[in-house]
């Protein structure tokens, strides 16, 4: 099986308040939809801050449904998890991404091809610890009977970025999986 995984498009982006920053962004994840096509994958996975904001702007919103969609008609299949960009810490927030029909959104849930496990979990705070630790814990038990456990996550790990970490591998205990580190699985795309 065939998996490209990405992040952090932050679509609607204008750095230093320039519109020509802003579509720099939607030049390099139209760029990344076709060199997806090209690769030719199984399943594309996206780890989650697909727009800069909560609210995005609607061309944003247009461009990043019509690159998923244009995967979804060349027989590639998406997932993802929501990011800290997208979420507002608010009891019962729905983010933008769940809107997005041709992408299935993992958030303490799971899917399986033949042999390999995929869970995901969105982003959690560090006052959520508990919670994101009881979605690991259960994750972990549910992914036992696979040979590849993979789980995605959008945090800040410690053993990745020394400033503005939410957690550490260790106390997530994230060893029971093969691949887990949003650092270690991310290729950068612009």
């Amino acid at each position: 099986m065939k998996i490209i995984i990405a992040s952090d498009f932050h679509l609607s982006y204008r750095q230093y308040n320039l519109k020509e920053r802003e579509q720099d962004f939607y030049n390099q994840f139209n760029l990344m939809i076709d060199e997806i096509i090209k690769e030719k994958p199984n399943l594309f996975i996206e780890l989650g801050d697909i727009f800069d904001e909560p609210k995005p702007k609607p061309l944003a919103i247009k461009i990043f449904n019509d690159g998923i969609k244009k995967l979804k008609d060349n027989g590639i299949e998406t997932i993802g998890i929501v990011g800290n960009h997208t979420k507002l810490q608010i009891k019962n927030f729905y983010p933008i991404d769940y809107l997005f029909e041709d992408i299935k959104y993992l958030d303490g849930n799971y899917i399986t091809y033949d042999n390999i496990f995929i869970g995901g979990i969105g982003y959690h705070s560090k006052i959520q610890k508990q919670n994101i630790k009881d979605k690991i814990d259960y994750l972990s038990k549910e992914s036992e009977d696979y040979d590849i456990k993979i789980l995605l996550l959008h945090q800040g790990l410690k053993n990745d970025i020394e400033i503005g970490y939410e957690f550490t591998e260790e106390e997530l205990n994230l060893d029971r999986f093969d691949y887990s580190r949003f650092a270690k699985i991310v290729e950068c795309i612009i």
